[in-house]
């Protein structure tokens, strides 16, 4: 009896230490994982919302966008001060600076002293739309790049000053491809003037995409995080190519796990894992007044279900295992390790831009 006991506790292995088994092994829950979104854009008061963030180990850093138009910068970026005067920490911002008058003499003196008020006042890093590249033009006529020397002392002061720069440079490489028949509910459906098939009106997909990697040549002291995995979320080994050649190349999320849950699981898990240290969470959820309609009182608890439906989706993709349901389509969860979470969700964003607790 004492030898068969014996037998049995020397083979005994625990489910979880199972090697390569990576099904038996639980993730962490969701509450458990500190969670920064780098991407969202909540520029209204809601009552109980702060609740239930600290509930969920999470928080938002709210990014101000549409720099053309500085009465809507100030605007954006007087919220997003007061959000974070009020909140801290579970509140952090990015500001932008403004695009009006930008080849009036002492522009870029300009741009910096509205940077430096900025950073004053709290903001963690400082975003680029896609206004550049997309919609400005030069005196001459032609797409205003991003590359263009008008933004180099910008970019330059930026990296003196050790913040971040957040860029969202075109769009997913599908807005200049054709709709799928009988779309009418996508993003490019219902907002055309993002869609670009067929139109000789806007510059390629490539240009612009060259013109962001050229400023990570000329910049290497800048801190770069490509918005939405730099616009190259339809394929992780561009991502990765870039991440290669540009030490100082980084990227977000930024509600695009959506394609990364349309490519192969074990080449997304094997990018993460890769790149663990150059990948940060984020899912351009946004609450802005004048885009959506104030929320009553009893239409809060459904927006609060609707964005915990949000993380909890994408938590259960990047930590959970076997086959899951993701927008609707069966997809492997990638089943990623905890100390790979935990730099996805928080880590690299705090290490990566320093401000973030204040």
């Amino acid at each position: 009896m004492h030898a068969l006991l014996f037998l049995a506790l020397l083979f005994f292995v625990p489910a979880g230490c199972i090697p390569g088994n990576k099904t038996l092994v639980g993730p962490p829950a969701f509450e458990a994982i500190e969670k920064i979104d780098l991407h969202a854009h909540i520029f209204e008061y809601i009552p109980g919302f702060a609740e239930v963030l600290k509930e969920n180990n999470l928080r938002l850093v709210n990014i101000c966008v549409v720099a053309v138009d500085p009465e809507h910068v100030k605007w954006m970026e007087e919220v997003a001060e007061l959000m974070h005067l009020n909140f801290g920490s579970l509140h952090p911002f990015a500001c932008t600076f403004p695009l009006d008058r930008i080849y009036e003499p002492g522009y870029q003196q300009r741009v910096e002293r509205w940077l430096d008020n900025a950073f004053e006042q709290g903001a963690a890093l400082t975003k680029l739309w896609k206004e550049v590249g997309m919609e400005l033009k030069t005196p001459s006529g032609d797409w205003l790049m991003p590359d263009d020397p008008l933004f180099d002392p910008i970019y330059d002061h930026l990296a003196k000053r050790g913040k971040s720069l957040i860029a969202h440079l075109a769009e997913p490489k599908i807005a200049w491809l054709p709709l799928a028949p009988g779309d009418s509910t996508s993003y490019y459906a219902t907002h055309p003037e993002w869609h670009f098939y067929g139109r000789e009106d806007v510059p390629s997909y490539e240009r612009i995409i060259a013109a962001r990697d050229n400023i990570l040549q000329k910049h290497p002291d800048l801190t770069f995080i490509g918005a939405h995995l730099g616009s190259l979320e339809h394929d992780v080994d561009m991502i990765a190519e870039r991440l290669e050649r540009y030490p100082n190349f980084q990227v977000e999320l930024g509600s695009r796990t959506v394609f990364l849950a349309q490519q192969p699981s074990a080449k997304v898990r094997e990018f993460l894992i890769r790149y663990q240290d150059r990948v940060m969470y984020g899912t351009d959820i946004a609450r802005v007044p004048g885009e959506n309609e104030e929320l009553e009182p009893d239409q809060r608890p459904e927006f609060f279900r609707s964005v915990l439906e949000t993380y909890r989706r994408d938590y259960n993709y990047y930590s959970g295992n076997g086959m899951i349901d993701y927008n609707g389509k069966q997809v492997e969860a990638l089943a990623l390790p905890r100390e790979v979470l935990e730099k996805l969700y928080a880590g690299n964003a705090r290490r990566i831009i320093p401000g973030l607790d204040n």
